[in-house]
């Protein structure tokens, strides 16, 4: 059975790796096809990373056959050898579709773990704006203790220094000798007087 390229080819989009496997032509003439039929040109993701790719409709494909003719009688051996048949290309599309879940898979646990350490990041924040508070807090009832102390310590003072005032008029009187006095009336007002007081006294 001879093989065309209707039997590998369906309209759809097509890795360049691709295309030389399915027409058993190299890099260099897949690309002059490309410029020749000016197919369109895209880019799909493959293990990763972006890669060239192509769009082909119905009407390329026949304009391919067409240009081809029958150099394509080759196309079955060559695709038999490397063993792309339809099973293989399913095998080869489960393989991608592997590779992507994979590939999200990962993206999906970094974003967790970011997710996570975002997580963490947020609540050592809010436990350090907690400790600034506390710490604003404890300066303050700090400063008003100083404050009291002070307020305390003039007053202390003051009481202090009122005390040994009272204590050294305490002090003074006690050391002060008493001062007696005589009557206004037994007080001599003259020489005679005195005179008369004093033998009136050696007299009793």
């Amino acid at each position: 059975m001879v093989n065309t390229l209707e039997s590998y080819l369906t309209p759809g989009t097509y890795r360049l790796a691709e295309l030389e496997e399915l027409l058993g032509r190299t890099r260099k003439t897949i690309e002059r096809y490309i410029e020749r039929f000016a197919l369109e040109k895209t880019e799909v993701d493959y293990n990763g990373r972006k890669v060239l790719a192509v769009n082909l409709t119905a009407d390329t494909i026949e304009r391919l056959r067409c240009e081809i003719g029958e150099s394509l009688d080759s196309i079955g051996t060559s695709a038999s050898n490397s063993q792309f048949t339809p099973s293989s290309l399913i095998g080869l599309h489960e393989q991608e579709k592997n590779s992507l879940l994979e590939q999200l898979k990962a993206a999906h646990n970094e974003a967790r773990r970011l997710e996570v350490e975002n997580a963490r990041l947020v609540a050592k924040a809010e436990s350090h704006e907690h400790l600034l508070s506390l710490k604003d807090e404890a300066i303050q009832a700090k400063d008003e203790t100083i404050q009291s102390l002070k307020t305390s310590m003039v007053v202390l003072e003051r009481a202090n220094n009122q005390l040994e005032g009272e204590k050294r008029l305490i002090e003074d009187k006690q050391q002060k000798p008493p001062v007696s006095y005589a009557p206004i009336e037994a007080r001599p007002q003259s020489l005679w007087s005195r005179l008369r007081y004093a033998f009136s006294g050696e007299k009793n």
